[in-house]
């Protein structure tokens, strides 16, 4: 199957934004960045094939993940003559990222990370993938009980806007052989550039 326009069929973006677990590996360094965990493995992904043990019930742990993405209604098409043979599709999505956060410091670390995103310096791993932080939502104070123990627990959601931008092989028009039917002739027309 050929990947461009020369042939009927469908064609595949030569290009991808980051998606599924390569944007999830970004949340996670982000996550553990601005909240200040120094320990990776106390950020943890909400959803994992085989989950880890619990963290002790003194440790202050995060667990993170998109629970809803929203997308505009329709992307934008452009096709640039400058680069010759593609043309490009943007949309914008709207993530949410559940955040809950663990233990007796719960709400300090939430604190910590919304604070860290108003600084330009510590968005910019988020910025170069075309990612802005739209908002850092209230805490929601939600104990669980786990083992028969109560633990405190802090939910947000850390709301991010991202742009995708995928290039597909779509060839320049360079010749076309046209007629006008005014139904009694047929004149040709050859166009070329």
């Amino acid at each position: 199957m050929a990947n461009d326009t020369a042939a009927a069929g469908y064609i595949q973006p030569l290009s991808s934004p980051l998606n599924d677990e390569a944007l999830d590996d970004l949340l996670h360094d982000v996550v553990q960045q601005l909240a200040g965990f120094t320990d990776a493995t106390l950020v943890r992904p909400r959803v994992q094939v085989e989950p880890p043990v619990q963290p002790p019930f003194t440790t202050n742990w995060v667990a993170y993940g998109i629970v809803k993405t929203t997308q505009d209604t329709q992307g934008y098409e452009e096709h640039d003559p400058q680069l010759e043979g593609t043309s490009a599709v943007e949309r914008t999505y709207e993530h949410d990222v559940l955040m809950s956060f663990y233990g007796p410091n719960s709400s300090a670390y939430l604190e910590r990370l919304r604070d860290a995103t108003q600084l330009s310096q510590n968005r910019e791993a988020l910025f170069a993938q075309n990612i802005a932080v739209i908002e850092v939502t209230d805490g929601i104070f939600v104990p669980v009980q786990l083992k028969e123990k109560w633990v405190r627990r802090v939910d947000a959601t850390l709301r991010l806007r991202r742009k995708t931008h995928r290039v597909y092989n779509v060839l320049n028009l360079e010749s076309a052989h046209l007629g006008i039917d005014n139904e009694s002739y047929i004149t040709p027309i050859n166009v070329t550039p």
